[in-house]
């Protein structure tokens, strides 16, 4: 998996297109998934990128920061300090719209209400907080996914799925909730 892009048109859109390196690796033989797949390049103000990947040698899937000049990427940097164990994934992230949250999934990490739950850290003056669980309006004894907001901030949106047991799981469904009732601000007093 890697990330691509096309480019809006007075037509549509342009032909699709990978990102280059340092954003996208291809895989080498006998490495092991996920290493060098990625997951969701986005920006807030076009010109700082995150991203989701295992860059190779190491051995979870992290947060990525990465600068962009209008030509190239500068060379992604992890954002450490989420979670104090490497071992808890973080994948299928997103930055609020005003840019003071960053919401993402993660398995089993602390906090959770078990299997996949959504997390949430706050921008501070040193970059990013510890990650805590977003709440039981969201976080539910079922896997909860893909985090995202509107545009405008107003409205949170999620999915979830129930927990079958065995890695088996439900039809997956999408919920949204006015951004407000999550309190996000409370969660880290």
């Amino acid at each position: 998996m890697n990330i691509w892009m096309m480019e809006k048109t007075a037509n549509g859109w342009s032909e699709p297109k990978p990102l280059p390196e340092p954003i996208n690796s291809v895989q080498i033989e006998n490495e092991e998934w996920p290493s060098s797949n990625n997951n969701f390049l986005f920006t807030n103000d076009d010109e700082t990128f995150y991203f989701t990947t295992m860059m190779r040698g190491t051995k979870s899937i992290k947060l990525y920061e990465t600068k962009f000049d209008g030509t190239s990427f500068s060379e992604p940097k992890a954002i450490n300090g989420i979670f104090d164990d490497e071992k808890f994934w973080i994948y299928s992230a997103v930055i609020s719209p005003n840019g003071n949250y960053l919401v993402f999934n993660s398995y089993d990490a602390p906090g959770g209400k078990g299997g996949e739950d959504i997390f949430v850290c706050k921008k501070t003056e040193n970059g990013w907080s510890n990650a805590k669980p977003i709440g039981t309006l969201v976080n539910s004894k079922d896997e909860e996914s893909s985090p995202r907001f509107s545009r405008d901030g107003k409205y949170f949106f999620f999915s979830r799925a129930e927990n079958l047991g065995n890695y088996e799981y439900g039809e997956w469904s999408i919920f949204f909730v006015e951004t407000e009732y999550l309190n996000l601000e409370k969660i880290f007093e």
